[in-house]
């Protein structure tokens, strides 16, 4: 399973969507569709929200930029979107609750992200 985290804020994303869109990309899609082994987490520093994006359960993302910006911006909201989760607060990335696996419990997987992207500074 290959987990990316991208640490940054709203403020961030409203100035340079282009690069979280790129980085959603990158970590979901491959040539001829989704990377089902795959998630991305994205937390928000200024407003201490967590949204994931499992690949298994994704529908309609695609690889051009505009469409994919639209796509996390609707996640980002809080839209209701297949295989988006959206928490509030950072403490399930630590728990394990947003990135464990899908059976039941709270254990983290070993190691908990394959990618740590920081675009704000903060330490879990």
């Amino acid at each position: 399973m290959r987990r990316f985290l991208v640490l940054t804020s709203l403020r961030r994303f409203n100035e340079e969507p282009h690069i979280h869109a790129k980085i959603l990309v990158a970590a979901l899609l491959i040539s001829n569709g989704v990377r089902g082994d795959a998630e991305a987490v994205f937390y928000l520093i200024d407003v201490d929200k967590t949204v994931k994006i499992r690949g298994e359960r994704v529908k309609r993302l695609f690889p051009d930029e505009d469409s994919s910006i639209g796509y996390l911006k609707k996640a980002l909201s809080g839209e209701r979107l297949p295989g988006v989760v959206a928490r509030k607060g950072a403490h399930d990335l630590v728990s394990g609750i947003l990135i464990g696996p899908t059976g039941k419990g709270r254990c983290l997987p070993s190691p908990p992200f394959t990618y740590v992207v920081k675009l704000e500074e903060y330490s879990l």
